[in-house]
């Protein structure tokens, strides 16, 4: 495989996740009642990584991403529910991937 390869591959799977992770967020916020659109939901995500790649810790980015969905119009219960849910379900992914 070329440098050129691998890196189209790496920009693949990050446009793959930043998309899952935008349909994920959209709907859990739509189960709770409240519409988002997938552009929104999307974009709100990226805010979230740019917030976490600057902040020690990663600790920006769930505040930045309730921050979008207040932007959004969600009303702020729904969005603390939403991000609180999402966080909750990616933590056992995250220990299986990683044990």
């Amino acid at each position: 495989m070329t440098p050129v390869q691998a890196h189209l591959v790496c920009v693949a799977l990050v446009a793959a996740d930043l998309l899952a992770r935008a349909w994920r967020i959209q709907w859990i916020v739509q189960g709770l009642g409240q519409p988002i659109s997938l552009w929104d939901s999307f974009v709100l995500n990226a805010f979230g990584d740019a917030a976490s790649a600057v902040t020690p810790l990663r600790i920006g980015g769930e505040p930045a991403r309730l921050a979008g969905m207040l932007r959004s119009r969600v009303p702020a219960p729904a969005a603390f529910v939403a991000i609180s849910l999402e966080v909750l379900a990616s933590w056992p992914v995250i220990l299986v991937a990683g044990g």
